[in-house]
């Protein structure tokens, strides 16, 4: 055991192993950091645990179908006084972010017509939209997947 061997490292095989590292990050999925578009919505805090689903299993769906990254603002990071929490889709495309978007505003849709009334109208839910016909309920993004 001879401790000169422990000082003599250079820190070139680290910043070698930490190269290497960097492309196999999960992030790599989503393409290289240069080529990502990034949009902020807004949507209603009470519609946050509908969009996440049981276990997360709404986002899951939503983020494998679209090839987009959503990432939802935390309840303790909201400005005071607002009801909004901002959500961040971060994908390769433009298009993966118009069609990450468009699913969570159905939702968002659906989930407000389905707490403000029993009665209410349900305008756009019809079609399904984004959704391809996925009937309202909780049980819609097990038959998205």
């Amino acid at each position: 055991s001879k401790p000169a061997t422990s000082s003599s490292y250079t820190p070139k095989p680290v910043a070698q192993i930490l190269g290497q590292m960097a492309g196999s990050t999960p992030l790599s999925a989503y393409g290289s950091a240069e080529q990502q578009v990034e949009e902020k919505i807004g949507v209603p805090n009470g519609v946050v645990g509908y969009i996440i689903g049981r276990g997360g299993e709404s986002i899951t769906s939503m983020q494998r179908r679209t090839g987009c990254r959503v990432q939802i603002q935390k309840e303790h990071e909201m400005a005071p006084g607002t009801a909004q929490r901002v959500i961040t889709l971060t994908a390769p495309t433009a298009e993966s972010i118009a069609q990450c978007r468009g699913i969570i505003e159905e939702m968002v849709k659906e989930r407000l017509a389905s707490t403000a009334s029993a009665s209410a109208p349900t305008g756009g839910m019809v079609g399904g939209g984004a959704l391809g016909g996925v009937g309202p309920g909780s049980n819609a993004t097990a038959q998205m997947a």
